[in-house]
């Protein structure tokens, strides 16, 4: 209708969808207060608009508001006014867009995006879960904080266990603007815990390394190192060459003890063979002689003893006296 007094306005307020996820960690809810004022002597129209965490995990990001025209002329009719507050989890004070409770925003704008005022960084933890287990480690965990509302905060937690099947974690944290973010890991094992120092975020990447432990794996790689390093490397190129040089010595290991067994095996091939030769050899010798002696003795005694018959036939003829008969 083109009558000026039942013409409305819709309003449409939309939290910003790069932001959703802050409803996780940092806030509880964020409260749209709207405002319509009339010069014309009309009351002023007034509602009030929430969206928490059930909405977004319901896909309820949108809300609009009505106001009628009531008979305005101009531009006026179109702008009206309104005041964002922002609830934070664990803190009695929430934040207000103004700042002052008594100050309104005017707009004419039919759509208004809520974007939290804080800066959202990205962070990927990187930590490699067989050193957990050769650390004696079963989780650990990373504890986030910064500045949120001009107070300091912790604004993530993130934990991280031995069987967890991705080694990368992303991580969204939310903070004030330009403030320092900072980070704190623990360590649980069958000991207890292990608490490392507190340290500044430098970059989005962090790469957790366990600490060293009495009779673990890390602690005796410790001690008993392959071979120095001779230059400074990141984490993952380092545990590479590491591997590498240790399946290196491995091949090399292997290669030896095969050279070994191969030059032992023959050396008591041959003192077993040389033993078996002689001793085989001896016995053959002492066979085949004995049978030589034997044969050959025979030979002899029946050679002898026919020529001696012989002989013995010959003499008693000779001594037999010849018949004159």
């Amino acid at each position: 209708m083109d009558d000026a007094d039942f013409q409305r306005k819709e309003v449409a307020f939309q939290v910003d969808a790069d932001f959703v996820d802050s409803f996780d960690d940092l806030l509880n809810f964020v409260t749209v207060k709207f405002k319509k004022t009339y010069s014309n002597g009309q009351d002023d129209v007034t509602e009030q608009l929430l969206f928490n965490k059930r909405d977004l995990d319901n896909g309820v990001n949108i809300k609009s508001i009505m106001y009628p025209r009531l008979g305005l002329t101009g531009k006026d009719w179109q702008q009206y006014q309104y005041q964002i507050v922002w609830s934070l989890k664990g803190k009695d004070v929430s934040l207000r867009i103004p700042a002052n409770i008594s100050e309104w925003l005017t707009s004419s704008d039919p759509v208004i995006s809520l974007t939290p005022p804080f800066e959202r960084v990205q962070i990927s933890v990187d930590a490699e879960r067989d050193r957990f287990l050769n650390g004696g480690f079963s989780s650990a965990q990373v504890r986030f904080a910064s500045i949120v509302g001009g107070k300091p905060s912790q604004v993530k937690r993130l934990v991280l266990r031995a069987n967890d099947p991705e080694w990368v974690s992303n991580v969204s944290i939310y903070k004030d603007v330009d403030k320092p973010l900072v980070y704190e890991t623990s360590w649980y094992s069958g000991s207890g815990e292990i608490k490392q120092d507190l340290k500044l975020m430098e970059s989005d990447y962090l790469y957790v390394v366990p600490p060293q432990q009495e009779g673990t794996i890390d602690q005796f790689r410790k001690d008993n190192p392959i071979a120095p390093r001779t230059n400074e490397q990141s984490p993952p190129e380092q545990i590479q060459e590491e591997g590498t040089e240790q399946q290196q010595e491995v091949i090399e290991q292997q290669e030896e003890g095969t050279e070994q067994i191969q030059e032992e095996g023959t050396e008591q091939i041959q003192e077993e063979g040389t033993e078996q030769i002689q001793e085989e050899g001896t016995e053959q010798i002492q066979e085949e002689g004995t049978e030589q002696i034997q044969e050959e003795g025979t030979e002899q005694i029946q050679e002898e003893g026919t020529e001696q018959q012989e002989e013995g036939t010959e003499q008693q003829e000779n001594t037999i006296p010849p018949n004159n008969n």
